[in-house]
């Protein structure tokens, strides 16, 4: 028997002032050094962010995560720009190439650019590409407004907002509200997301063609979002549709979508991703869960086996139907 999963939110805050410490504000810090990480990962331990006209480095312009900070204060020695640029700008924060690390933590400052005409500055000196550069434009950011240093830069002031979203551990709902652009759509279909031909670093799965086949016997549609236009994917999750799949990433898309009439059906990995809980409880949709059955069997290896994958796929119809 395949065993439903309840989703539970993790941390969603209702009010500008949060019981846990997490609050939405901006920090303004006259003669601000913004510091880039050097490298495209960030990770414990990088050096980068805001340091102050003292010398000081703004905690608040570091990476959170819910069991601390990765980033730290940048090695001073190695600093080498001089003149200040006469500019107020806002510290948009890092760049993430991973799609769903970018949606939830490299857009987590969103709610504070998007309506203003401030130039943002990264603390990252890897480029944003095409499609990063297209969500940004969709919230209202020409990429003439995004500078990404390939040196530390000084500013005569930086803005500094404290994140909307910090991973496993916090949403706000005024940034809940500021990045979900996309209105619903009365579209209505019954979409399973494959991640047939995708090929992750982290993690793949054996027989979910087996769920694909049965679900197609039934008239689901088959949908590989990998090879889906970013638009495209933003479409679907704006649509009243029934989406169904595998745990990951694609189903962060949601965030941009202020959509409460959505429903989706995931199938849960072993140790489940606490973030789909959160997002689903701030924005409002419907969110199932279906224990996947992940078998460890194959541990340590970056392909797992979906058992019981017919059962699976009678689950998610089960669900759907209800």
């Amino acid at each position: 028997m395949v065993k439903r999963t309840q989703f539970k939110p993790y941390g969603i805050s209702n009010s500008l002032s949060d019981p846990h410490g997490y609050s939405l504000a901006i920090h303004p810090v006259d003669n601000a050094r913004v510091v880039p990480t050097g490298k495209k990962i960030v990770w414990h331990g990088t050096r980068a962010g805001v340091i102050d006209s003292d010398g000081r480095y703004v905690r608040k312009s570091g990476l959170e995560r819910s069991l601390g900070f990765l980033t730290s204060s940048p090695d001073l020695s190695n600093l080498k720009s001089n003149d200040v640029i006469d500019e107020e700008v806002i510290f948009a924060g890092y760049i993430f190439d991973h799609y769903g690390h970018f949606l939830l933590e490299s857009l987590a400052r969103a709610w504070a650019y998007r309506s203003s005409k401030l130039r943002i500055v990264w603390a990252s000196t890897s480029p944003l590409k095409a499609y990063q550069l297209e969500i940004l434009s969709f919230l209202g950011v020409d990429k003439s407004r995004i500078i990404v240093p390939e040196r530390d830069m000084t500013f005569r002031r930086v803005y500094v907002p404290t994140p909307g979203y910090i991973v496993n551990a916090w949403f706000h709902f005024h940034h809940a509200a500021q990045i979900a652009f996309s209105n619903p759509t009365h579209e209505s279909r019954k979409v399973y997301l494959s991640r047939e031909g995708f090929y992750s670093n982290v993690v793949n799965f054996k027989n979910e063609q087996i769920i694909e086949d049965e679900l197609s016997r039934f008239g689901w549609t088959i949908i590989r979002p990998h090879e889906m236009s970013t638009k495209d994917q933003i479409d679907l999750f704006s649509s009243r549709s029934t989406i169904a799949g595998i745990e990951g990433s694609a189903f962060h898309t949601a965030i941009l979508c202020e959509n409460t009439q959505a429903k989706h059906i995931m199938i849960r990995r072993s140790k489940p991703n606490l973030n789909f809980d959160t997002i689903a409880s701030a924005i409002g949709f419907g969110k199932f869960g279906v224990d996947g059955r992940i078998s460890d069997e194959d541990k340590g290896v970056k392909e797992v086996c979906i058992s019981d994958a017919k059962e699976v796929a009678v689950e998610i119809m089960d669900l759907a139907a209800n």
